[in-house]
């Protein structure tokens, strides 16, 4: 499914094509010129995707052609059918990528700072999306990175502009990659742990990193075992039931023969494991039950309960992807992993379990 375009259908398309042959110019150079990429402006002639403005002036620009003689009278950004991830109101802000029918919306929902993250359009009225001017002419090459870690968002701005970080817990990014709306999910659990990676048939599994999972609290306080969580009045920020932190905090409550609904008397639940920390940094919580790398950005003390690996699951074939293997490429580079050591994790080698 393309772009409506705002102009006759084959305005932009025809005209730029005619024109850069009229000047011998090849699509590598007249995207030099224009400042973009050669993919972009092949998508742009072929007519599957409606370029933002300023990507149109750039390349009219560069083929010294007036705005109007390229693209005719109206330069509106163009309305776009999408497949929404889910539901979301009008002028909520999305990031676009590529699904197996066609455009997928994702709202950024602002978890562990990725609300400035730059959007790609504005959910309208009627569930279409206003593109904005900015990055809509490179959407064809977007990779989306869904997991709760903030080492994806890392590696997405080593991988540069068109690629975005998605903070979702790992069932919701196994959900997307099982229906097709990605093609690799992030997903975290201890190395024993079932639901780790979800259904395994024609997908490949890859170590990122390790991390410590257990308290976190500000210096001072007097909580060292999960026991302690059941005084009177403790209160325990906690994941979302669905999250893997969530489950792993009531497997570990119950091995100690306690039971999760009395020890988890006062709880403020929070949808990252940063918010986690910040609640507690903040007064909202007495303690919290998230990575080691939380505590860490904060300052805050430490206990380790649990040690848990994480892992990109990726599509059948999404291997040969060239967007994926830059990604596989980067996450392998000595300056990635000693800044991922930095952050309070331990990472591991880029391989197939």
């Amino acid at each position: 499914m393309k772009p409506a375009m705002t102009s006759e259908p084959d305005t932009l398309p025809s005209t730029l094509r005619t024109a850069r042959i009229e000047r011998g110019l090849s699509q590598a150079e007249l995207a030099a010129r224009a400042g973009i990429s050669r993919q972009s402006l092949g998508a742009i002639e072929a007519g599957r995707v409606d370029p933002a403005l300023s990507v149109v002036r750039a390349i009219a620009k560069a083929l010294d052609l007036g705005l109007d003689a390229l693209v005719g009278a109206s330069t509106e950004p163009a309305a776009l059918p999408v497949e929404h991830e889910r539901p979301a109101q009008a002028g909520v802000r999305v990031v676009l990528g590529r699904g197996p029918h066609g455009w997928i919306a994702f709202p950024i929902d602002g978890a562990d700072g990725d609300s400035a993250e730059p959007a790609d359009a504005l959910v309208r009225d009627d569930g279409a999306v206003d593109l904005l001017d900015e990055r809509a002419g490179h959407l064809e090459e977007t990779l989306v990175l869904p997991g709760c870690t903030p080492l994806l968002g890392l590696a997405a701005r080593r991988l540069g502009a068109r690629t975005t970080w998605l903070h979702r817990n790992s069932a919701d990014a196994l959900r997307l990659l099982g229906s097709g709306k990605t093609l690799l999910a992030g997903v975290h659990g201890t190395p024993r742990a079932s639901k780790l990676s979800g259904p395994r048939t024609g997908r490949t599994r890859v170590a990122l990193t390790r991390w410590e999972t257990g308290l976190v609290m500000r210096p001072g306080t007097r909580v060292r075992t999960l026991m302690d969580l059941a005084k009177r009045g403790t209160r325990v920020a906690v994941r979302e039931a669905e999250a893997q932190t969530r489950h792993l905090l009531d497997e570990l409550i119950q091995a100690a023969g306690l039971d999760p609904s009395t020890t988890l008397g006062h709880t403020v639940v929070l949808r990252s494991h940063l918010d986690l920390a910040r609640a507690v940094q903040l007064g909202a919580a007495d303690v919290a039950f998230a990575p080691r790398s939380a505590a860490l950005a904060l300052g805050l003390a430490f206990v380790p309960l649990a040690t848990e690996r994480f892992d990109l699951v990726l599509a059948n074939g999404a291997e040969r992807d060239p967007r994926v293997t830059r990604l596989l490429d980067i996450i392998r580079t000595p300056a990635f992993r000693r800044e991922a050591s930095a952050l309070g994790y331990e990472p591991t080698a880029a391989s197939d379990p």
